[in-house]
């Protein structure tokens, strides 16, 4: 895998601009969200099986991180707890590069064998939190 720093061409489509955006906004309407009280949704598989997905105690997640409790973050969703906190680091990367129209972060060349590592380690991630939430929040553990 390898990476590059180049500015963008002035066809190419500003990755930085559209995602930082978007995440912001997702963030911001998130915070605002939380901090009206507004009712939050409830899992529908969990609330029919009895077994919870993979991003059940999310919210609540997110809500121990905006509170500054990342201890009970982690608790409640890991899985969550750490896109959250990718998700911010991305937004300020972001933020910086096109403020101040910085080159951008390029990913190329990856190795099949690096491709296959990665998938690998996100499938056990992902099975390595469903586990975590199984034994925390199932009804029929």
């Amino acid at each position: 895998m390898k990476f590059t720093l180049r500015y963008p061409q002035p066809d190419e489509t500003d990755w930085e601009m559209i995602w930082g955006c978007v995440l912001g906004f997702v963030a911001m309407a998130g915070s605002a969200w939380m901090a009206f009280r507004l009712p939050t949704p409830q899992c529908v598989i969990y609330q029919f099986s009895g077994w919870p997905c993979l991003s059940c105690g999310g919210t609540r997640a997110a809500r121990a991180v905006l509170h500054g409790d990342l201890p009970a973050a982690l608790a409640w969703n890991p899985l969550v707890t750490a896109i959250l906190a990718v998700a911010a680091m991305y937004i300020v990367y972001a933020a910086i590069v096109c403020l101040f129209r910085l080159p951008r972060v390029r990913v190329s060349a990856v190795a099949p064998s690096a491709a296959i590592a990665i998938r690998i380690g996100v499938v056990i991630g992902l099975a390595a939190n469903w586990i975590y939430l199984i034994a925390r929040f199932s009804d029929r553990g």
